[in-house]
């Protein structure tokens, strides 16, 4: 059974007794194996939700499995403005310049965020736009942050 937000869909049944065996398809994307595993050969983003295989032999038992449809963003990594490199770049800012990095095509949307991670750099990002475009199925998503740099304060200083 597949839980698409409130609706649910019957994918198979079988019945198993000491006489017979008794199996059921209700959507022809779905296999069940020899084993009892439920098989999906071509994933597609509809196939994404909640699935529950519900067994009773003497006590009903309930084991739910989501699932989660992954699309790689094309180019498969994120674009910074000012940057020509794929994986790594020094980007060399002001007080007050804006950065902005952005990712195209991918699934499930995701939550960009500048990070620092010298520790004793005094850098906050202001004025932070997060803007998720739906794009298909999938969403192209843009980050676009104000650089400001908080002094060091000199030694003796108090």
């Amino acid at each position: 059974m597949v839980d698409t937000e409130t609706t649910e869909e019957v994918l198979l049944l079988r019945v198993k007794t000491w006489k017979s065996d008794f199996n059921e398809t209700y959507n022809n994307d779905f296999r069940l194996t020899s084993d009892g595993s439920l098989l999906l050969r071509n994933a597609e983003w509809h196939h994404q939700g909640r699935y529950t295989c519900l067994v009773a032999e003497y006590t009903p038992e309930e084991l739910h499995i989501d699932v989660v449809i992954f699309v790689m963003p094309v180019p498969r990594y994120l674009k910074v403005a000012r940057c020509d490199f794929q994986r790594y770049c020094v980007l060399k800012v002001n007080q007050g310049d804006v950065l902005t990095c952005s990712v195209h095509g991918i699934r499930p949307e995701v939550n960009l965020e500048w990070r620092v991670y010298e520790p004793n750099t005094k850098v906050s990002f202001l004025q932070e736009n997060h803007r998720v475009q739906p794009s298909g199925d999938n969403y192209d998503i843009t980050l676009t942050s104000t650089i400001t740099f908080t002094p060091q304060q000199e030694k003796g200083d108090s």
